[in-house]
C-alpha cells in the first residue's frame, strides 16, 4: 500500500460511477440485472465488443446482449432475482434481452438448467436453441439441451409446465422430455431422466433454499444476490436505520468498496465487482452505514422490485487530482460509500422514474445525524492511481493512504458541475492492453438471431477461431438490439484462422486433460478433415485429429446421449486429396477418432489423447484453413 501525501488541485464528488451514453434507443437503463454467482474451471464473459471475451468473474454483472461460455470440465451459475441459470461443460449462452419482467436467452450449444422459484404472470421466460424456441409458463426446473451441429434441441421439465415452439406449438408438461430433431420438422416425446449434470443443479438450489428466511423480511427475492446474505453475516435492527446486515469474517479494519475491482461496463460505465462471494446485493442497493465501529450494510425499505445500480458511491477527483509516487506525482482516482442520507445522481441517465425508485432509500437524517455523510467520507475514502483504475486493477494491491484532514481538505474545495471530467472515459478504457484480455480456449463463438459469428477475442491464438461453428476464424462476435443478426468482420475472419492454429498444437502438449480440452473445444470446429491430412504423414497425429473431429459433440452437452458421426472422417479424405501423402493414412484416421469419440461422453476417456502430443506441430498449419471448410458440411449426422 502506498502512503503518499495527497496534492488536492481540485475535486469533484460525484454520486455515481462513470460517464457514459444511455442505451441505445431508450434512456432509461435496466433495473434488473444479473449476476455470475458461481464458477469452477475456465468460464468467459463477453460484454464489451472493446474487450472481446474475458475472464468470468464472481459477482460480475450480466445483461442484455452478454453472452457466457464454459470450458470442458467447467460449470457455471448465473442468478437474476430468485431464478438461476446454470451451464453445464462446453455450453455457450447468450442472454439476448434481459428486463424488468422479461428474460430471453439463446443456448447455442451444450446443456442449460433453469430453475424459476418466484413466478409473475406477467413476466416472460424464453430460452431459444438454433432450431427451436421454449418457453417456461411457471415456477420449476427445467434443462435445455442444444446440438445445433446435428440441428437437434430438447426440453426436459422436472416441475412446472412450458411450451415448445418449432413446426408447431407443443405443450409440455412435468415428467416429460421433448425432442426437437431435424432442425424442428421433428417432435418426439421421451421419458424423463437424470443425468449428472440435474444433480449438481438441484444441489445448488436446495443450498439456497434452506437458509435466507430472516433475509426475506427485509429484501425481496427479487434483489439479485440476496441469497448470500444469510450465510454471511447477520442482521440487527438500529434505531436510526432499521433492518442493517453486518458481514461476518472480515478485518478489523475493513471499509466497503476496497476488496474487489472497478469494470466498465455497459451501458452504464464504471462498475464495482467485488470479490467476496456475497458481494453483490450490497454494492448494488441500499447504502452502507458505520454503527459500533463497524460496517453494516442498510437496504432500506422494502422494496418488492428493488432497481440496482452499477455502484452506490460519490468519487472524488478532478483533472488536477494526484498523489506522490516514487517518481514524482500521478493521477489518481478516490471514492466512498453513500450513506442513508445521500442521494445518487446517475449520469447514464435523466430518467426520473429510474432516478426515484434507486433513490427511495434516501430519507431526512434524523437530528444530529446529518454528519453521516462526512462520517462515510473521512471514514471510507480510498484511493488509487488513476492507470490502477482504468487498467480494472484490484484496488487493495494499489490502495493509497489518505490522511483525514487531506479528505476535510479536499471537501472545501468548490465541486465541479461536470462529472464527466472526473472519471476516465471509455476511450481511455480502449487502451487497456490486450495482455489482460482472458482467452478461452475454445473460442466459443457467438450466436444472436440464429446466425453464428466466430467468436476468437482479438489477441487470441489462431487456434481459437478454429472453434466457431460457422467456420468464419476469429471474426469478434457482435451483438445487435433485439436479437437481429450481427455481422462479423470479413477481414480478420480468414487469416486470422490460419495463425490460430499454431495455438491448438499447445492444448495437446498439456497432458491428457489438455488434450481434453482440446478435442471438446475444437467441437464447435466440426471440420475435422484438415487435421487428419496433416496427422497422416504421422500416425500418431491422428488421434489428435479425433479431438477435432470431436468438435460435432460440443453442442451435444455431455449430459446426453452423444452419437460419433463418421461422415466428418471421410469428409476429411476429400479435402486431404489434394496431398496425396496425407490421402493414404486418412482410412486409418477414421478408425481412431471413433475409438476416442466414444469415450468423450465421459469425462476420463479422452486423457488418451495425450500420446500423439509430441507430433501436434504438423496439425495446425493444414487443420486451420480445412477446418473452416468442412465446418459447413460436417455437421452430418452421428452414429451411436
Amino acid at each position: 500500500m502506498r502512503s503518499p501525501s495527497i496534492f488536492v488541485a481540485a475535486l469533484l464528488t460525484l454520486a455515481a460511477p462513470a460517464a457514459w451514453s444511455a442505451p441505445e434507443g431508450s434512456d432509461e437503463p435496466p433495473g434488473r440485472v444479473g449476476r455470475v454467482s458461481y464458477t469452477i474451471g475456465s468460464v468467459s464473459l463477453y460484454a464489451d465488443p472493446e474487450r472481446n471475451w474475458e475472464k468470468a468473474y464472481v459477482n460480475s454483472p450480466l445483461t442484455s446482449e452478454n453472452s457466457l461460455w464454459t470450458e470442458p470440465r467447467a460449470r457455471a451459475e448465473v442468478r437474476i432475482g430468485s431464478t438461476a441459470l446454470r451451464l453445464d461443460e462446453t455450453t455457450q449462452l447468450d442472454m439476448r434481452r434481459l428486463g424488468d419482467m422479461e428474460l430471453r436467452a439463446h443456448v447455442v450449444r451444450g446443456s442449460l438448467s433453469v430453475f424459476i422459484r418466484d413466478f409473475d404472470r406477467s413476466e416472460r421466460y424464453e430460452i431459444s436453441t438454433p432450431n427451436a424456441t421454449f418457453i417456461l409458463t411457471g415456477a420449476g426446473r427445467y434443462r435445455i439441451d442444444s446440438d445445433g451441429d446435428r440441428g437437434d434441441a430438447a426440453l426436459t421439465v422436472f416441475a412446472g409446465t412450458a411450451e415448445v415452439d418449432a413446426s408447431r406449438r407443443t405443450a409440455v408438461r412435468a415428467g416429460d422430455t421433448v425432442r426437437v430433431l431435424d432442425d424442428g420438422a421433428r417432435i418426439e416425446f421421451e421419458r424423463l431422466a437424470n443425468t449428472p449434470f440435474d444433480d449438481w443443479a438441484l444441489a445448488r438450489d436446495d443450498r439456497v433454499g434452506r437458509g435466507n428466511v430472516e433475509t426475506v423480511r427485509y429484501v425481496s427475492p427479487h434483489m439479485t444476490g440476496y441469497e448470500e446474505l444469510e450465510g454471511a453475516g447477520s442482521w440487527a435492527q438500529e434505531p436510526d436505520y432499521g433492518a442493517v446486515w453486518y458481514p461476518a469474517r472480515v478485518s478489523v479494519d475493513y471499509v466497503p468498496y476496497r476488496d474487489g475491482r472497478w469494470v466498465y461496463t455497459r451501458p452504464w460505465g464504471w462498475t464495482w465487482v467485488d470479490n467476496a462471494p456475497w458481494g453483490y446485493a450490497p454494492f448494488h442497493y441500499g447504502r452502507w452505514v458505520y454503527v459500533g465501529n463497524r460496517w453494516g450494510w442498510c437496504p432500506g425499505r422494502y422494496q418488492p422490485r428493488p432497481v440496482w445500480a452499477p455502484a452506490l458511491v460519490s468519487f472524488v477527483g478532478a483533472p488536477g487530482f494526484s498523489v506522490s509516487v516514487s517518481s514524482g506525482r500521478a493521477p489518481a482516482m478516490g471514492w466512498y460509500p453513500l450513506s442513508p442520507w445521500d442521494h445518487y445522481r446517475p449520469w447514464y441517465t435523466n430518467n426520473t422514474t429510474y432516478i426515484n425508485n434507486v433513490n427511495v432509500i434516501v430519507n431526512r437524517p434524523p437530528r444530529g445525524r446529518d454528519q453521516d455523510r462526512d462520517r462515510n467520507r473521512e471514514r471510507a475514502t480510498t484511493v488509487i492511481l488513476r492507470e490502477d483504475f482504468v487498467q480494472q486493477r484490484p484496488v487493495a494491491a494499489g490502495m493509497t493512504r489518505v490522511s483525514g484532514e487531506s479528505v476535510r481538505e479536499a471537501a472545501r474545495a468548490p465541486i465541479a458541475a461536470n462529472p464527466v471530467a472526473v472519471l476516465p472515459t471509455r476511450g481511455e478504457v480502449r487502451h487497456v492492453p490486450s495482455t489482460q484480455a482472458f482467452i478461452p480456449s475454445n473460442n466459443p463463438s457467438v450466436r444472436v438471431g440464429g446466425e453464428t459469428v466466430g467468436g476468437a477475442p482479438a489477441n487470441a491464438p489462431a487456434a481459437q477461431p478454429q472453434a466457431g461453428t460457422s467456420g468464419r476464424g476469429n471474426s469478434k462476435p457482435v451483438f445487435t438490439p433485439g436479437g437481429s443478426v450481427p455481422v462479423a468482420t470479413p477481414a480478420p475472419v480468414i487469416p486470422a484462422p490460419q495463425q490460430a492454429q499454431q495455438p491448438v498444437q499447445q492444448p495437446p502438449r498439456v497432458g491428457g486433460e489438455a488434450v481434453r480440452q482440446d478435442s471438446r473445444a475444437a467441437k464447435p470446429a466440426s471440420p475435422p478433415p484438415p487435421p487428419v491430412p496433416v496427422a497422416q504423414p504421422q500416425p500418431q497425429l491422428q488421434p489428435q485429429q479425433q479431438p477435432q473431429s470431436a468438435p460435432a459433440f460440443r453442442g451435444r452437452p455431455p449430459s446426453t446421449p452423444v452419437e460419433v458421426r463418421e461422415q466428418p472422417a471421410p469428409q476429411q479424405q476429400q479435402q486431404p486429396q489434394a496431398r496425396p501423402q496425407p490421402q493414404h493414412q486418412q482410412p486409418q484416421q477414421p478408425q481412431q477418432p471413433q475409438q476416442q469419440q466414444q469415450p468423450q461422453g465421459g469425462m476420463q476417456a479422452k486423457p488418451a489423447q495425450a500420446k500423439p502430443e509430441p507430433k501436434p506441430e504438423a496439425k495446425p498449419e493444414k487443420e486451420k484453413p480445412e477446418k473452416e471448410k468442412p465446418e459447413k458440411p460436417g455437421a452430418g449426422g452421428r452414429e451411436k
